[in-house]
């Protein structure tokens, strides 16, 4: 007898002996493990109605309790709290919408999807569930669902102002910023109380280069919140401040304010820092750096040996390499440019020139790479060379996530962690081209070190020892690349690229086996939306920046120094 056979048997004695909490448990964990399958869910919906009344859920109080635990990030006692709903009434609509948000908001996007999937198939016409799967969504890289779904929850209640402001981000995401914006509008319509839609609206204004507007839309959103360390920074972040900035005093009103807020004191810490460099005063900006380092690093769950096993893994499983031929290749739609190396090296920079290029689609930091190579690492890590069907699915997922069908015939993808799969790259999709971004290491760790990076990936950013220890695996593996995949990755040096730009360039768009155009001299007049701490730089001329900086703050570097000629 099959699982969902003998399931179905213990579901039906189970309801005949009127134990419905343990039947629709029964049924749950057959639609946990197939969410497509018909009767397991009319089978849940048979037994809803005679449990109602039998045995209770959550009280008001225990509900209460309930979202001040998610909202406090407090997620384990989130998790006891269902639990106990679980034990009380067993597992309902309600609980898998809970279970989504709490594994939705630990980063496990995966298991978020599959209770979403369950709550949605259950109730397909509830405009909360279907926001927060579509919300899940996004953040899983699968843009074009995630809008399908956000626009569904609007159809069943055009004023949810969650579903507005969750699509915008997608729109956001999708590089559809006049109707993101649209989307943020209506959010801060329907919540004029709530500064969010205001500084989402700045945060797409910066990101295609209109910095009056969104100055006036961080002001507007500290009207409504004064003391928001996020909006606050981002204010910070768009001009230079000067000795006699008001913006210092708003700082230090904001940080009395959230005296006992860890996540609202980095923030604030990092707008300080940022505006203490402007005016010259180092060893005060060093301190707030430090701080609101310190801060995330306390939250952190960076760990030296899980590191060295990760490179450890990628380069056992590259020791043998196989790669699909042409006749195992379908001809692609569009051909991808992998810009990739350290956050902070010149991918920005180098994705703004290539995709001035009239046949060139800018496609940012997509997470699809890291989606598609997820489920096949684990196999890799025994040093075994991969069936062809194995490149052929990582080949397959990263295409099938591809938000729309691209006008032009080449595309980039600049997610700079890439760096980590590029025996995947050239093994699944040999026609792409790899262009790493290399610059001074000690520059790179500090211009890292001195910014706040919303990825849980960078995990190694907030300590300098970590910072050198990350690098030096970073170093360790671009030569492991090199030497299995000779003349097939192309490095731009940042410091000659912002000091000898012509020559540079021409030398890169050669490597992308693209036709020269003037274009992409004149890449600050691109006025694609970049989404990177880099986007004001991207629309300025060349110019040879600030790859010296971090000798303002040498002496405080030592540890940094240390840990980059330490051996790994």
């Amino acid at each position: 007898m099959t699982f969902v056979e003998s399931s179905f048997k213990k579901a039906k004695a189970l309801t005949k002996a009127g134990k419905f909490a343990e039947a629709r448990a029964v049924y749950a964990a057959v639609m946990e493990k197939y969410p497509n399958n018909q009767r397991a869910r009319e089978g849940f919906r048979s037994v809803e109605g005679p449990l109602i009344g039998q045995k209770r859920g959550l009280t008001p109080d225990e509900k209460n309790t309930l979202f001040k635990a998610i909202n406090e990030r407090r997620f384990n006692d989130a998790h006891a709290l269902v639990q106990k709903c679980i034990q009380s009434a067993g597992p309902s609509v309600f609980i898998y919408n809970i279970l989504g948000i709490i594994f939705d908001r630990t980063g496990d996007q995966k298991r978020a999807a599959a209770h979403y999937e369950i709550a949605v198939k259950l109730r397909p016409d509830d405009p909360e569930i279907l926001g927060n799967y579509g919300q899940c969504l996004r953040v899983a890289g699968q843009y074009d669902l995630a809008k399908e779904t956000l626009e569904r929850a609007l159809t069943y209640d055009p004023n949810s102002a969650q579903a507005h402001n969750n699509l915008g981000n997608v729109l956001r995401e999708m590089g559809e910023a006049e109707r993101a914006i649209e989307c943020f509008k209506k959010t801060a319509e329907l919540t004029p109380k709530a500064p969010q839609p205001l500084s989402n609206i700045a945060n797409v204004l910066r990101e295609v280069g209109d910095k009056p507007a969104a100055k006036q839309y961080y002001k507007a959103a500290l009207k409504v919140a004064p003391h928001s360390g996020e909006i606050l920074r981002n204010l910070a972040m768009l001009d230079a401040s000067k000795p006699e900035d008001p913006l210092f005093e708003d700082l230090e009103a904001a940080l009395e304010h959230h005296a006992d807020n860890a996540h609202e004191q980095m923030h604030i810490r990092f707008a300080l820092a940022k505006a203490k460099d402007d005016i010259n005063d180092y060893d005060a900006a060093f301190e707030e750096f430090k701080a609101a380092n310190d801060i995330g690093l306390e939250q952190s769950l960076y760990s030296k040996e899980r590191h060295d096993k990760t490179f450890s893994d990628i380069k056992k499983s590259f020791e043998k390499v196989t790669v699909l031929s042409d006749a195992e290749t379908e001809t692609l739609p569009s051909r991808p440019i992998f810009i990739l190396g350290m956050p902070r090296s010149g991918t920005s920079l180098v994705e703004q020139i290539i995709s001035s290029h009239s046949d060139v689609h800018g496609g940012g930091e997509l997470p699809h790479l890291a989606h598609a190579t997820a489920p096949v690492f684990t196999s890799l890590t025994n040093g075994e060379p991969p069936e062809t069907e194995t490149w052929q699915q990582v080949r397959n997922s990263f295409f099938q996530r591809l938000d729309k069908e691209l006008e032009q015939p080449v595309f980039t993808d600049k997610m700079p962690m890439n760096f980590r799969f590029i025996g995947f790259i050239l093994s699944a999709i040999p026609e792409a081209k790899i262009i790493h971004t290399k610059r001074d290491a000690m520059a790179v760790c500090w211009s890292i070190y001195r910014h706040l990076f919303p990825s849980k990936g960078i995990d190694y950013q907030w300590s300098l020892d970590a910072l050198g220890h990350y690098y030096n695996h970073y170093v360790e593996l671009m030569d492991f690349w090199e030497k299995k995949f000779p003349d097939q990755i192309y490095t731009v040096d940042y410091e000659k690229l912002t000091e000898n730009q012509e020559a540079e360039t021409l030398k890169l768009i050669q490597a992308c086996d693209l036709e020269w155009q003037d274009s992409c001299l004149n890449f600050h007049e691109n006025d694609r939306s970049v989404r990177t701490a880099s986007t004001h730089q991207v629309r300025k001329r060349m110019y040879q920046a600030s790859s010296k900086a971090w000798l303002n703050y040498e002496a405080k570097l030592k540890p940094l120094k240390e840990a980059l000629s330490a051996p790994v």
